[in-house]
């Protein structure tokens, strides 16, 4: 009778989260389909609702949360708890590892940090231009001799390239960005992107010759949406939010969440 009284009632506390959740996104869709433009007040309030949705989606302990001094020490504690039962387990893959952080059994806090960095993905993917991933037709541009010294170029549409692909970047498609310097004629950046997989045996090699690119790149001379793009897949937090590209708070907010969980997947 107890089974039965218990399965009761998680399908009725299902029940009750999939009518949220409804709620929730019907709410989010109509405040941004009623926006005239990005910077409507409809698209904020829909990112709102958005955010409601991935933590309900989570369970209700991820919208009440305690943000006190203990409560954040009891939180960070817990992840380094299950980072490092993670890390014991040595016959699991990287991939494997990193599947398993946000999985039903994992802390609550790592699970909610993922979803606030989906949330993020989510919103800026609502603005991507309808044009964000068309082929650019670049034509090789010698005049920058750094590029040409390491055996490689830049192209007369890098501008427009790197400010697709930061954009792409921050909605989540690393994929989309990288396929479009690709076909762009632009291959190096590609893949010189492409170290982030968990499973790439060089990956935290990677990640150090990212790093040392970003702090290249802060050079005042360079691209802001280039070295944004750097700094973010170097998880290079203090170059991040220097970045003109990167100012507005959502940009920000998105980078300290990303770096926090990139960091938390890499130890």
């Amino acid at each position: 009778a107890l089974r039965m009284n218990a399965s009761s009632s998680d399908r009725v506390t299902a029940q009750e989260q999939n009518v949220d959740l409804e709620f929730l996104k019907s709410l989010n869709m109509h405040c941004w389909n009623r926006a005239e433009d990005n910077n409507d007040l409809s698209i904020k309030e829909g990112n709102l609702w958005l955010l409601l949705f991935h933590l309900r989606r989570q369970g209700l302990a991820a919208l009440i949360w305690d943000d006190d001094e203990r409560s954040k020490q009891q939180n960070r504690m817990c992840v380094q708890a299950y980072v490092q039962l993670l890390a014991s387990q040595l016959e699991l893959t990287p991939a494997a590892l990193v599947s398993r952080f946000y999985n039903p059994a994992s802390p609550e806090a790592l699970r909610r940090r993922k979803n606030v960095l989906s949330w993020l993905e989510e919103c800026f993917e609502n603005a991507l231009p309808p044009d964000v991933k068309r082929t650019r037709r670049a034509k090789a541009d010698p005049s920058n001799q750094h590029l040409l010294e390491q055996g490689v170029f830049g192209t007369d549409k890098d501008k427009d390239l790197f400010r697709a692909s930061l954009a792409l970047l921050l909605a989540g498609r690393l994929e989309d960005a990288r396929t479009l310097m690709r076909d762009s004629g632009v291959a190096w950046r590609a893949a010189l992107w492409g170290g982030s997989a968990p499973q790439n045996p060089n990956h935290a090699l990677w990640r150090r010759i990212m790093w040392k690119h970003s702090e290249k790149l802060q050079d005042p001379a360079s691209n802001s949406d280039e070295a944004a793009i750097a700094a973010l897949l170097a998880s290079n937090l203090m170059a991040s939010l220097d970045n003109a590209s990167l100012r507005t708070w959502e940009k920000g907010l998105y980078t300290t969440i990303r770096c926090i969980v990139d960091r938390t997947e890499d130890e």
